[in-house]
């Protein structure tokens, strides 16, 4: 009886065994997949993450008098993007409230993500300007370049940079 009872834990032992195994092994495989479709991208299809903006890279991107150009712009939008900002918490602050009370109100809740919506859309729409305001009066390489760094991902690793800049084809990005 202890006989069937070991050989039983063994095959189940041997079964998850195998199963970590063969799950370890298409992991690995789809992320050696996805790696290798975000290096080999070329720097005329870049990799574009919707909703992501890399601040730090475009800024480290422009030439220096453009850099100040951009420090006068973010500086002169600073009041109006805090306000922004308050105006946003405010209203997801009263949507949370909403959100939570014993009868819910619909159409209050509504109107209420009508009000952030639009609010966001403002704030969106405003730093949007703000970028292509600075881009608009960059020669075409660096506007390039800084396009290219607005959309890395922050963190991206030296070897993609490398492949963007040898135009998608470095053999050494890949490996």
């Amino acid at each position: 009886m202890t006989g069937n009872r070991a050989v039983f834990w063994l095959l189940m032992f041997s079964m998850a065994f195998n199963l970590l195994v063969i799950g370890g092994v298409i992991g690995i495989g789809l992320a050696s997949a996805q790696k290798k479709q975000f290096v080999g991208n070329s720097s005329r299809t870049p990799i574009v993450e919707e909703g992501r903006f890399n601040g730090a890279s475009f800024f480290a991107a422009l030439p220096a008098p453009e850099k100040r150009k951009a420090r006068r712009i973010f500086n002169n939008n600073k009041k109006i993007h805090r306000q922004n900002i308050k105006q946003i918490r405010k209203l997801k602050r009263q949507l949370y409230f909403l959100l939570r009370e014993q009868e819910m109100d619909r159409e209050a809740v509504i109107a209420a993500l009508a009000k952030l919506r639009e609010s966001e859309s403002r704030m969106s729409e405003r730093g949007q300007l703000a970028i292509l305001e600075i881009l608009m009066d960059l020669d075409y390489k660096s506007r390039i370049h800084a396009v290219d760094e607005m959309f890395l991902p922050p963190g991206a690793n030296r070897a993609i940079r490398q492949n963007r800049q040898n135009g998608g084809n470095s053999k050494a990005a890949v490996d």
